[in-house]
């Protein structure tokens, strides 16, 4: 067959199957006219061409080094492509759905592994179209909806490996930077499990089936922790409203609680602790004054409405002794208790704000020495480096009311109070390691049958109780190894 020209070839509107297909000797590089390399384009050829022929195989033997393919190409879904290079596939951009290829061939870095180039500002490296999902997932497919991006694992689960968003931080093998600023929800994350994930302090976490285990790590947060609930509660303190940062919630069960366990081969228990400082920046120290509170402990009942405060433990820092301005002492701090005649200006007390304020009580100083003689002013000694008196206050909500009153208080010398006011606070005796204040209520020794009373063992000298059988107080004296009746003139 002589040469001929494809431009001289008769066009053929619809093969037939005795219409042939020229055959064009490829064992020399193709040439144009002008010289230089051909250019064989397939665009125009319709599939009607291929029409009525047998199955069989399209071979290309031997092209010219970087040819350049034009138009589309649509392959049957059994197409086989064979020793052809990685660039010529580069050149191919609609293969898809079930094309059949060797990963041993030779063109692959590494026989059995898939390289994927880099991809453009115009185009991606590897693209998933939208499409449905099997009714059957197949361990190791990984598919896309149009919504999410799915991997179904060994046990032929399908999980949600990404999102519109992004992609989720527990995918196995990979690394991810900076998640955008949005909120990680529970079907966002494989497994239900964050694995060593730095998580920003304006993270959100919602879901009731996230996991975290952080190991070893720290958990911090300038935020609020809550646990068995996905909202905080407020509570009362007194009559002001409080919303605590870590709240522990549960509902007809015992696990609200929480338990703070130790082991160790020493003899040291689990710790649970409240600081105080004035300072207006955390983890700075400025020192207190007394009647600040150090720490507390609310317990409170529902209303029916809101939470009322029904008992309260509290600490403060507690008072000093009490000195008179002609007694003080340079560099003591002290707070004032009694201005009296005392000048302050001339030991120690500063005046502050505009106009300058005058000597008050309760105003903390540093003292630079003692008062002149004849002032009377009082002051108590403050705390200060290495010296910190505390006391524990102990109070109750009384019957109809919906607020605490103290009942009780242990002082820093060791000294207890019941039945304490606000205006009995001072007047703890030094002497007294008991006192109790009432002007409606008494004080009752434990009462006791004469037997009973016989039957104490080894009674403790002075020991007093209420003799039930006789009516009277007896007491044990110890001289005579006898218990004595304490008496009193009838009326007296």
């Amino acid at each position: 067959m002589p040469d001929v020209k494809f431009s001289q070839l008769t066009q053929i509107t619809a093969a037939q199957s005795s219409d042939y297909i020229p055959i064009v000797d490829v064992s020399d590089p193709l040439m144009s006219e002008n010289g230089s390399n051909a250019v064989i384009s397939i665009g125009d050829l319709t599939s009607s061409l291929f029409d009525g022929m047998a199955d069989g195989s399209i071979s290309i033997s031997k092209l010219q080094t970087n040819p350049t393919f034009t138009g589309n190409v649509t392959l049957p879904n059994t197409t086989s492509i064979g020793a052809v290079g990685a660039t010529e596939i580069g050149f191919l951009s609609g293969l898809r759905n079930n094309i059949q290829y060797q990963l041993d061939n030779p063109f692959f870095p590494v026989p059995g592994t898939l390289t994927i180039g880099p991809g453009t500002t115009t185009n991606a490296p590897l693209r998933l179209m939208a499409g449905i999902n099997m009714q059957n997932p197949v361990s190791g497919s990984v598919e896309f909806d149009g919504s999410n991006l799915y991997y179904t694992n060994n046990a032929s689960t399908r999980q949600i490996l990404a999102t519109k968003t992004y992609v989720d931080t527990a995918v196995a093998g990979m690394t991810i930077g900076t998640i955008p600023t949005e909120t990680i929800t529970s079907d966002m994350i494989v497994n239900n499990t964050i694995v060593n994930a730095d998580i920003s302090p304006t993270a959100g976490i919602t879901g009731t089936k996230i996991t975290p285990n952080f190991g070893a790590g720290n958990i911090i947060t300038t935020g609020s922790l809550t646990v068995g609930d996905n909202v905080q509660f407020t509570s009362r303190i007194g009559t002001t409203n409080v919303t605590p940062q870590v709240q522990i919630i549960a509902l007809g069960n015992d696990s609200a609680g929480t338990l703070l366990g130790r082991f160790s081969t020493d003899a040291a228990s689990s710790r649970h602790s409240f600081i105080k400082s004035r300072a207006a920046t955390k983890g700075d120290h400025t020192i207190v004054n007394s009647g600040d509170d150090l720490g507390l402990l609310s317990f409170g009942g529902s209303d029916g409405s809101k939470i009322v405060e029904a008992a309260r433990i509290h600490t403060e820092v507690d008072t000093g002794n009490t000195v008179v301005s002609t007694a003080l002492i340079s560099g003591t701090r002290y707070k004032i208790l009694l201005t009296g005649n005392t000048n302050w200006s001339t030991v120690g007390w500063v005046a502050t704000g505009s106009p300058p304020s005058t000597p008050a009580v309760g105003d903390v100083f540093i003292a630079s020495g003692p008062a002149a003689s004849g002032s009377n002013g009082t002051a108590t000694i403050e705390p200060a480096t290495n010296s910190m008196p505390g006391r524990i206050l102990f109070s109750t909500t009384a019957k109809g009311a919906a607020t605490v009153t103290e009942r009780m208080r242990i002082t820093s010398d060791g000294g207890i109070q019941i039945g304490t006011t606000t205006a009995e606070h001072s007047s703890l005796d030094s002497t007294c390691l008991l006192q109790m204040n009432s002007t409606s209520r008494g004080f009752r020794p434990p009462a006791m049958t004469t037997t009973q009373r016989n039957a104490i063992v080894g009674p403790m000298q002075g020991l007093i109780i209420y003799n039930a059988t006789t009516g009277k107080l007896n007491f044990f004296s110890g001289t005579s190894s006898a218990w004595e009746v304490i008496t009193s003139a009838p009326g007296a």
